[in-house]
Parts: structure tokens; C-alpha cells; sequence
């Protein structure tokens, strides 16, 4: 039975789709050409289908290459962090005592006058004036609690103002039964809640089932946009590339050890389309930003028709038993994707631990990660039974450690991380060196640094790379070409980070192609011109829908120039061989 829907146009019945999305009806071929204008920005090559178990998620209706952009989505709601200092609630920009601009109506502080006009403030602005008081900031550079409930309000605000935004906000996924009772929701109930019925004086407007859906709607579905400046913020910003989606770590990143690093403000938006596209450890599909905030989705690999379509909402350079605690803390499920029940994560032993065995050379992990987490039902599952106390098993020897031990080690090691002098390429040296007894080469302990020492050896002199040892240089090329290998297997829509990376690695090669030009001839460089641009092509390929305000959009800026100016030296150089007898 074809399934009847409202015309997009005239809203009228309708059971003729948009061939491409299947998610648009139209009553008639006139009302879907006069529609296109609009929807083209809009239609996506999946469509909205339904699982018992996952809910709602996206399918490829078509073949998805690498590279493609599956939909570009424009924000249902934005607003300021939940934990944030005062900020422009107009562009989200860090506010400076004495350099503000209040809004004559409300008293909110803006970085403009310009700013105080914009739309997204209406709500905050309108309850304000309600409740008869302007509003007065005296402190800035620090978390302010007023800001805690403003993307909150913003959300209330379309139940009376705006009916169509409303339904779609309320059809996001809130997990209100399992947030309660929570420390979050406890603090939510606190800190969002009461200072609405107490501040805004809207006890009698808002019920607290309410305002706590909307929190746990921004928890679950909230992305962290970052505040697209042009001016230069670190070429190469390893937070600048966790991907979280969750309102509750607004303003934080976090360590491969779960420890929280602080961050420069970003904003939080909420989306309709994106909402429906699941979790998996190992992605086919990755997230970025337009300079105007909407976001995109990118397939960061090949996706054949009816695949799901997936991103990584957690960190994918995290071991799983970390990812695996985040996602249950944060999104209520316990992830059993492909990645997180192969305990060698596709062979890669990412969470391998030395056996210490003598003469052995295997490495431990448990039977699995598939540990029960959340512990919901009263009955526990018989198949899980005793997996609590599990224990790590050699590959090569059998031989087997409690898991209490290796927990143990693992949280040594992380201390160690943790004290770890940042920025000092020795140290992290010291540190692998120091590791590579106890871990796999590939354990997340030793990518995470290994990664940090490949985007360092370079950056520490004016000179860059000329001014880098043999050694160095070398050991820069092998970390560049392992952990985008690694990347490539765990976490293939990782392109941010991938591309970076191979950034990193063509200036490496090119480099040492320079330096053996100078011993054996200039026609030396010639082979490793070609495989640098090769590199470097690949990386523009990964990068080039990132905006020009990031790091990584402007990489790929830069990688633009250097084809061009490779292209004219790889000409050059071949024009300079002799010619064949």
C-alpha cells in the first residue's frame, strides 16, 4: 500500500516522492518542479526508515562515493553552551568587560549593535521584558549561570511562537526516563528549571516535564558548532577534531584516559535530518561546518544502496571500552557495532597490552568489550554472567591477567600521559620508548602521542622541516604514514584528521626528496616531488569541504597552492631529463 502524505507546496494530500530522498510528497509533477528551487539544498540520497531496535535512521537510497555530500542541513535552534562564559548571543563570540553593547530592550550584553538585532535572541529578549527587569551582567572570562538556560528557553519558546518547529523539536529523541535521577538531570532540575520558574518568573508557564524534555533533547541531539574566526587559531588543533554531540560536554574535550581538557567556547545547534542518523565506531559518513553554520554530512567512504548511514558520535581514537562508557553515559546505549565486538578492532589491537610472559611476544585482551554498562534490568543476563571479572588472554602464549591488573596499568600509564610536559617532542619520545613495553605499538596510549609528535616535529622552528635532524624527519614520515593506515582501518571518515595528516606527510617526503637532491642530483627529487603531490592531492581531496576559517579549511587553501606550485616543479624537473637515445 503506497503510503499518503501532505504535498510539500499546497499541502494537500499527496502520494507521488522526490525520487532522490523519498521523504518529500508532492501532489503533482507542477507543485514538485515549482518546489525543487528549495528542496535541491535539501534532498539527500537516503530516506528515513525504522528499526525496533535503532528507531528512526537514514538509508542510502543510491550508491554514496567517497566525498559526496549526502545532506547540508540548516540549525532548528541555536544557542550558547550550557557551561560558557558570557557570550554574544547574537554570534556566540566570547564577550570582553567594557566592550559591550546591551540590548535596549533586555539588558543581555552583545558584541554589536548589529547582533542584538538578530532573530535567535527574540526569546531570551521577550521573557526578559516579561518579566520586567533588564537583565545585568558584571562578570565576564568565566562561566556565568545565567547562560545555563538560555538554548533551553530558546526551545520553550517555539511551544507558543512557532507550532511547525515545536513538533519537530519534540520529535527528537530526549531519553527523559533514563536521564532521571541522573547527576545531570539532578543538576539540570537546578540549574535550568528552577532558575526559569525563579528568574523568568515562569513557574506557571512551563511544566517541569518540559523544560527537562527540552534539556535532554539538547543533551542527545545538541552538535557543537565551532565559532568560525579567520584569524589563525594552531594549524593543528587535536580538539579542534573531536567530534561530541552532546549538550552536557559543551566546552569540553577529553583525554584518551577520559580526563576533560578546556576548550574555547563553541555554540550548540540542534538539527532535524542529522538527529536520525546513527552511531557507529566506524563510520562511513563524518560532519563538518559551513562558514554560515549549517552543517554537512559527508561520506568518508564508498556506501552502497541501503546501507545505513552512520557517524561516530563519540571520539574514534578512544580504546572501546572508553567509547563504549561515554556513549552509554551520554546516549543511553551500549554500542555493539562491528568495531567494538572485535576486541582487536580489525586486527589492529588498539587496546593491546604486552604479555609479560618471558619470551613471549603476544599481546592480552579480554574475550570482549560487550560488558553490560548500564545495568537497567533487575535480573541480570545469564549470557553476560561472570564478564564482570573478566580477564585478558595472550594471543600467543594463553597465558591470562585479571583484568583489575591491567586496569591498573592503564591508569598508570594515563597519570604518566596526564604530567607528560605538552609540546615537547622529547617527551613524547621518551614516553613511547617508555611504553612499548607495556602496550601495543598501536594502542590508542601510543597513537595519541605518536600523533601529537608527527604534527610537532617541524613546528618547533621558523625554518620548519629544514631545520629538522634526519632522524626526525624520518621518524615523522613513518608516524605520518602509520596513523593515517590506522585511521584509514578504524575510523575511515576521520577525513579531518586523515587529511592533516597526509598533509603533514607530503611536506616530510618533499622535504627529504630536497635533501637528497643536494647528494645525488637534482633529478633525485624528482620521484619524490611526484609522490609528494600524489599525498597532497589526496589530502585537498579529504579537506575540501572544510570552511576556510578552520584549521583544517585552511590546509586545505594551502594544499591548493602547493599543487600548483608542485605541478610547475614536477615540470621543471622533467623537462631538465635527458632525452632517450
Amino acid at each position: 500500500m503506497v503510503q499518503e502524505g501532505e504535498c510539500a507546496v499546497c499541502s494537500s494530500p499527496a502520494i507521488q516522492k522526490c525520487s532522490g530522498c523519498q521523504s518529500v510528497h508532492y501532489c503533482s509533477r507542477d507543485h514538485q518542479k515549482v518546489h525543487w528551487k528549495k528542496h535541491k539544498y535539501q534532498c539527500t540520497p537516503a530516506k528515513v526508515k525504522v528499526d525496533p531496535k535503532c528507531g528512526r535512521y537514514l538509508e542510502s537510497t543510491r550508491d554514496i562515493k567517497a566525498g559526496d555530500i549526502i545532506l547540508k542541513e540548516t540549525p532548528l535552534i541555536t544557542g550558547p553552551a550550557q557551561v560558557t562564559p558570557p557570550v554574544c548571543l547574537g554570534c556566540y563570540k566570547l564577550l570582553e568587560e567594557g566592550k559591550t553593547v546591551c540590548c535596549q530592550k533586555c539588558g543581555w550584553p552583545f558584541c554589536s549593535e548589529v547582533c542584538t538585532l538578530k532573530d535567535n535572541h527574540t526569546p531570551e529578549c521577550f521573557y526578559t521584558q516579561e518579566r520586567g527587569e533588564k537583565v545585568s551582567i558584571s562578570t565576564y572570562g568565566m562561566p556565568h549561570p545565567n547562560y545555563q538556560c538560555i538554548t533551553v528557553l530558546r526551545c520553550l519558546y517555539q511551544r507558543d511562537h512557532n507550532e511547525k518547529l515545536w513538533a519537530k523539536l519534540q520529535a527528537l529523541e530526549s531519553h527523559s526516563e533514563d536521564r532521571k535521577g541522573t547527576d545531570k538531570w539532578n543538576n539540570d532540575r537546578k540549574m535550568v528549571a528552577e532558575f526559569i520558574w525563579k528568574f523568568f518568573k515562569l513557574d506557571g508557564t512551563f511544566s517541569e516535564d518540559e523544560i527537562m524534555k527540552c534539556c535532554g533533547i539538547l543533551q542527545i541531539n545538541g552538535h557543537e558548532v565551532p565559532i568560525l574566526e579567520p584569524e589563525y587559531v594552531g594549524l593543528f588543533d587535536r580538539i579542534s577534531m573531536v567530534e561530541h554531540n552532546c549538550y552536557a560536554n559543551c566546552n569540553k574535550s577529553f583525554t584518551s584516559d577520559g580526563q576533560i581538557k578546556s576548550e574555547e567556547p563553541e555554540y550548540v545547534a540542534l538539527f532535524s535530518c542529522l538527529s536520525m542518523v546513527e552511531h557507529n565506531c566506524s563510520a562511513n559518513c563524518n560532519k563538518s561546518f559551513t562558514s554560515e553554520g549549517d552543517i554537512i554530512l559527508c561520506a568518508g567512504s564508498n556506501i552502497p544502496t541501503g546501507s545505513h548511514i552512520s557517524v561516530c558520535y563519540t571520539d574514534p581514537l578512544w580504546g572501546s571500552e572508553a567509547r563504549r562508557h561515554h556513549l552509554a553515559d551520554s546516549w543511553f546505549f551500549e554500542c555493539s557495532c562491528k568495531r567494538c565486538s572485535d576486541v582487536t578492532e580489525f586486527g589492529t589491537m588498539y587496546s593491546g597490552v604486552k604479555c609479560k610472559k618471558k619470551d613471549c611476544k603476544g599481546y592480552l585482551l579480554p574475550d570482549t568489550f560487550l560488558v553490560p554498562i548500564l545495568h537497567k534490568t533487575k535480573s541480570p543476563d545469564p549470557k553476560t554472567k561472570g564478564l564482570d571479572n573478566k580477564f585478558w588472554k595472550c594471543n600467543n602464549c594463553g597465558d591470562s591477567v585479571s583484568d583489575a591488573i591491567i586496569q591498573q596499568l592503564l591508569q598508570d600509564i594515563g597519570r604518566e600521559l596526564s604530567i607528560m610536559p605538552k609540546e615537547d617532542p622529547d617527551a613524547c619520545e621518551r614516553f613511547i620508548s617508555h611504553c612499548s613495553g607495556y602496550l601495543h605499538p598501536s594502542h590508542y596510549y601510543m597513537t595519541d602521542v605518536s600523533l601529537a609528535l608527527a604534527q610537532m616535529i617541524g613546528q618547533q622552528n621558523e625554518l620548519g622541516l629544514a631545520a629538522v635532524t634526519e632522524d626526525r624527519l624520518l621518524l615523522k614520515t613513518q608516524l605520518c604514514k602509520k596513523i593515517t593506515d590506522l585511521l584509514e582501518t578504524l575510523a575511515p571518515a576521520e577525513t579531518r584528521l586523515r587529511g592533516s595528516l597526509l598533509f603533514e606527510l607530503h611536506a616530510a617526503v618533499a622535504e627529504t626528496g630536497r635533501r637528497k637532491s643536494l647528494t645525488d642530483g637534482p633529478m633525485v627529487m624528482l620521484g619524490y616531488v611526484t609522490e609528494s603531490r600524489k599525498i597532497l592531492s589526496e589530502s585537498a581531496a579529504l579537506l575540501r569541504h572544510e570552511p576556510p576559517e578552520l584549521p583544517e579549511g585552511r590546509i586545505y587553501r594551502q594544499a591548493r597552492i602547493n599543487l600548483i606550485q608542485m605541478d610547475e616543479l614536477i615540470k621543471n624537473l622533467s623537462s631538465a631529463l635527458p632525452s632517450p637515445l
